[in-house]
């Protein structure tokens, strides 16, 4: 150390140690800073606990959100069966076959959904087609010799229009056509169980339970009496069949559950001398 005017110091630096310590809970950060024996010159304690907590909770909203936007893409996986479009048909002359055109869009998990009936028939139908594609046949009932009811179905039908042709094996009186497409359905094993049933007596139709959640149920229906106006809904389903000379109906909807019975009457449908045959098949969601 030197004394006068023009000297002149280097402040001494003590010796210390300095420490900064998180504690275990994550919550305090401590530090300290002391001399060259030990003593304690500052110390701070700083309570970190309420931002632990936020971030606790952002983590726990966002697992959260995580959880609703799976949730959000596993239901746009497994979407509900939808109509793409329909048509329909009937002729009261007889003959071998009856024609419609059906356009069928572009969507995923597409299939092609014929109802055929006719009046008073042994013979059965031989083909359906769209275009040159070839339908199966999943279903089919008659009533004695007075009727028959028929399902057909193609998985994955070419985009576009084309026609759909339903052909008999001989002539046949009165009859009636119509093809359904529609898509989110199951292509690998679309058809789950099928129903069928007949009678003289009004309401027609049956039930059927269907064996897959979401699936759609979808039936056809051939009378012998009866008119157009006197046809009546199931309540909740759709009808496509239409035309003044038809003798077939078909409907068809979502059920909400298996385990019920998915009753599909016509009410009123036939009068005291009338028949009918009712067939119905269950349609997998994809």
């Amino acid at each position: 150390m030197a004394f006068g005017g023009g000297g002149s110091s280097t402040p001494e630096t003590l010796a210390h140690t300095h420490s900064a310590v998180l504690s275990g809970d994550g919550g305090d950060l401590s530090e300290t800073l002391t001399d060259m024996n030990g003593v304690p010159l500052y110390s701070l304690i700083t309570d970190n606990s309420a931002a632990v907590a936020a971030n606790t909770v952002n983590i726990a909203t966002n697992a959260v959100d995580i959880g609703v936007n799976a949730a959000d893409i596993t239901e746009l996986q497994t979407a509900d069966i939808q109509l793409d479009s329909q048509v329909s048909t009937s002729d009261a002359v007889n003959g071998t076959t009856l024609t419609a055109d059906l356009t069928v869009a572009a969507n995923s998990d597409k299939i092609l959904i014929v109802s055929a009936n006719a009046l008073g028939v042994f013979e059965t139908i031989s083909s359906v087609t769209f275009g040159a594609q070839s339908l199966t046949q999943e279903v089919t009932e008659i009533y004695g010799t007075n009727g028959r009811a028929d399902l057909w179905y193609l998985v994955n039908p070419t985009a576009g229009t084309s026609t759909i042709t339903v052909t008999w094996t001989a002539s046949v009186g009165r009859r009636t056509m119509g093809g359904y497409s529609f898509y989110n359905v199951d292509q690998a094993s679309p058809i789950g169980v099928t129903a069928t049933d007949t009678g003289t007596n009004s309401p027609a139709g049956g039930n059927i339970t269907p064996t897959t959640a979401n699936s759609l149920i979808i039936d056809s229906i051939m009378w012998t009496a009866g008119s157009e106006t006197e046809l009546t809904l199931t309540p909740g389903y759709a009808i496509f069949i239409g035309g003044t000379d038809r003798n077939g109906g078909s409907q068809f909807k979502n059920p909400s559950a298996t385990s019920a019975n998915n009753a599909m009457v016509y009410n009123q449908l036939v009068g005291s001398t009338g028949s009918w045959s009712w067939v119905a098949m269950e349609i997998k969601r994809a």
